[in-house]
């Protein structure tokens, strides 16, 4: 009776937290839509006060942005790697006010359109929810559960629990049976309030189409090659460009530059606001490119951008803009061979989502949550599911053998690259 009392506890307790998860989670990311568009109105608007008003909360943002940080250093940059070493080091995640401070400065960051996502942000948010309901409940049971939290956060950043599982699997590979339950609870529950919530697939606009035809699989081949060179640039560059700020961290540029990343995001979006913010829209932009010149351009200016706003200073996460520079190189290598007919660019769209989804994999080294995240973009398109199953299968073969590649050249990966430096807020 006490054992079956006892998994009864077990069961409610990890039910809970992954509905308050699904919760804060799904009500952030409503929010965040609303404050894009607030944003989006006063750029496009017609009348030059709301432009001078973007510009004025702009700079006001960025102080409130030097502030938060300051008081919570732990969410400066994506906050995952500062979750890492609190889990590795058995410290608490959550402390006074870490939710709030989490949810504000995400929405400051993404309120001036800065080159970062919201997915990070909903990964510590999740672990943080689930640190305090151990603190609260008095339960020692703090490295597994913020595992599953963080899970369970990327389910619900992408309405994805296969996703979440993996993630989970593959941040922490010391995952048991007992581990496992608890991942399957909160991330299943954490999706279905989510899912309630907002229903919006952060994949969903980029598959306008999902035929397929074998002869141009080949091409996957291409694109491995090219994402896994720019993953390894993009975290080698990381690296260097990260130590370099170490190196001169009581700079008076390096230590302020949160407020010139804030003034250098705020002029940026007037001329260039298709391209900015998370990225995504760069990728509905892109289908109606026929200049590879473009293509290039946007690249470019997505690469960099992301590589030195992921630097820290200010708050957001780099999944969905490394999904965004996948997407193009995908996007380039399919109209390159257009142009030399052997490629029919209306089958260009899955090809967009794979090289998203695999350049992710190669950042992170973590191929089977690339997979999961196609997949999922699968399931939630219109296409015939039990059509695209053969594609799907070579799709997995392609993320575990260039994942394989990206080890055999020694590329760690962003977050092992990210902790081996000794002052991470720097």
């Amino acid at each position: 009776m006490q054992k079956f009392i006892k998994t009864l506890k077990f069961i409610s307790f990890y039910s809970f937290i992954g509905l308050i998860v699904g919760l804060f989670v799904g009500l952030y990311q409503l929010g965040m839509g609303f404050v894009v568009k607030g944003a989006t109105y006063l750029i496009k608007s017609n009348l030059l006060i709301l432009n001078i008003v973007f510009f004025v909360l702009v700079i006001l943002l960025s102080f409130v942005n030097y502030f938060i940080i300051k008081f919570d250093k732990d969410i400066d940059g994506n906050g995952i790697v500062q979750l890492t070493k609190r889990l590795k080091n058995k410290e608490k995640v959550y402390k006074k006010a870490g939710i709030m401070t989490i949810i504000l400065n995400s929405y400051v960051s993404s309120f001036c359109l800065m080159p970062l996502g919201a997915e990070a942000p909903s990964l510590v948010l999740a672990s943080r929810i689930g640190d305090l309901g151990l603190q609260i409940l008095k339960i020692d049971d703090r490295e597994e559960t913020n595992q599953v939290c963080l899970g369970a956060g990327f389910g619900c950043a992408f309405l994805s629990p296969l996703a979440g599982l993996t993630y989970m699997l593959e941040h922490d590979k010391t995952i048991n049976l007992k581990q496992l339950f608890k991942g399957l609870l909160v991330i299943g529950f954490s999706f279905l309030v989510t899912f309630f919530i907002n229903k919006h697939h952060l994949l969903n606009f980029t598959t306008p189409n999902f035929d397929y035809n074998c002869e141009y699989i080949y091409i996957l081949l291409i694109v491995g090659v090219i994402s896994v060179l720019f993953a390894y640039l993009f975290n080698i560059l990381t690296y260097y460009i990260k130590n370099l700020f170490n190196k001169y961290k009581n700079n008076f540029i390096v230590k302020y530059r949160g407020f010139l990343l804030f003034i250098i995001s705020g002029i940026l979006a007037f001329f260039f606001i298709n391209f900015m913010g998370n990225g995504l829209n760069s990728i509905g932009f892109i289908y109606g490119v026929s200049s590879l010149v473009v293509v290039v351009l946007i690249f470019l200016f997505r690469f960099f951008m992301t590589l030195v706003y992921g630097l820290g200073k200010v708050s957001g996460g780099l999944v969905v803009p490394t999904l965004v520079i996948g997407g193009l190189i995908g996007y380039f290598t399919c109209l390159l061979l257009s142009k030399i007919g052997l490629f029919d660019l209306y089958y260009v769209s899955l090809y967009v989502v794979v090289s998203m989804c695999l350049f992710f994999s190669l950042i992170f080294n973590m191929p089977y949550t690339g997979a999961m995240l196609f997949v999922s973009t699968i399931l939630y398109s219109n296409c015939n599911i039990l059509s695209i199953i053969p594609f799907t299968f070579f799709v997995f073969i392609i993320f575990v053998l260039f994942n394989k590649a990206n080890k055999a050249i020694k590329n760690k990966g962003y977050y092992s690259y990210l902790l081996t430096i000794n002052d991470i807020n720097c």
